[in-house]
């Protein structure tokens, strides 16, 4: 579980690989490259990679945080975690 979600075992890591990469982010080839580490993959699938992000978006809705995207060049995004500030009453 992440943030009280649940997210498919493949989508939850993505989300990790993502939060670890902290404020600056992640890029896509590389998001990829860490999420399907030693399994056989042949060619970098963005596409499946956006199906997970998909998902995960879709499931984190209403809790605040969200899977931002910076376009870094053509398909190339640069991904980060964005939790909102809890601010407490005085």
């Amino acid at each position: 579980m992440r943030h009280g979600v649940r997210m498919y075992a493949q989508t939850a890591r993505i989300f990790d690989i993502i939060e670890d990469a902290g404020s600056f982010g992640i890029e896509t080839r590389e998001l990829y490259r860490k999420a399907y580490d030693g399994m056989r993959k042949p060619k970098i699938n963005t596409g499946v990679v956006q199906a997970h992000l998909r998902h995960a978006r879709k499931a984190l809705r209403g809790t605040g945080v969200r899977i931002l995207g910076e376009r870094i060049a053509d398909r190339q995004y640069r991904y980060y975690i964005h939790t909102p500030i809890k601010v407490s009453s005085l």
